[in-house]
């Protein structure tokens, strides 16, 4: 821990009394920063931020290229956990993700780097989401303006596995616009987990 933390007087004075019960305050303030940054109820959406992190200590902090490409898988993860059965109705920690990716009109992802296989999975898409709002266009141009469109009529579609088909579909095949910072990403993570809890607490 380093020698410059500077603490406040309360945090000062709980150290105090945790040191008094013969308690050990690394291990207290180890597991302090663990349950603000990791998801703490849901084991799969646990695992997968300690995953991340145990990479990026792994990697280095300055090796953007190999965590961006961390992040992003776990990522991917908690958004396929959150897919199969675990739907959430606020789109808010979602609306987070698009932060990261090109909407411009013409999208972040040209045309001709598409293949047959990725036009499959867009018109596939696009065919749900004109059921919901019959004036969106099928003309490409990109997948977080698509996941943008389904984030839009979230209310329609939160409870539709594909509406997190085109979520997953953008962190797959587009490129980042910047940096996605690894304890952004688990905070994230935490946030879907708090959501999902509040909104399946609220059901009872």
């Amino acid at each position: 821990m380093s020698k410059n933390l500077i603490l406040g007087l309360q945090a000062k004075t709980i150290l105090k009394m945790i040191k008094q019960l013969g308690g050990q305050r690394l291990d207290y303030i180890n597991d302090a920063i663990l349950k603000e940054v990791i998801p703490s109820y849901i084991p799969q959406l646990q695992g997968y931020a300690i995953c991340l992190i145990d990479r990026v200590g792994h990697h280095g902090p300055n090796k953007e290229l190999a965590n961006q490409a961390a992040t992003i898988e776990m990522l991917l993860d908690s958004l396929i956990w959150v897919k199969h059965g675990h739907h959430i109705q606020s789109p808010d920690s979602l609306k987070i993700l698009l932060n990261y990716f090109c909407r411009s009109w013409s999208g972040g992802v040209c045309i001709n780097e598409l293949t047959t296989s990725d036009f499959n999975d867009f018109d596939k898409l696009i065919t749900k989401l004109q059921k919901v709002d019959p004036n969106v266009s099928d003309t490409y141009n990109g997948w977080a303006n698509l996941a943008a469109r389904v984030l839009d009529h979230w209310d329609n579609l939160w409870d539709c596995d594909f509406a997190y088909d085109a979520l997953t579909y953008m962190l797959r095949k587009e490129h980042p616009q910047k940096y996605m910072n690894p304890l952004d990403a688990c905070l994230l993570v935490k946030d879907l987990e708090k959501q999902y809890l509040l909104e399946q607490a609220n059901l009872m």
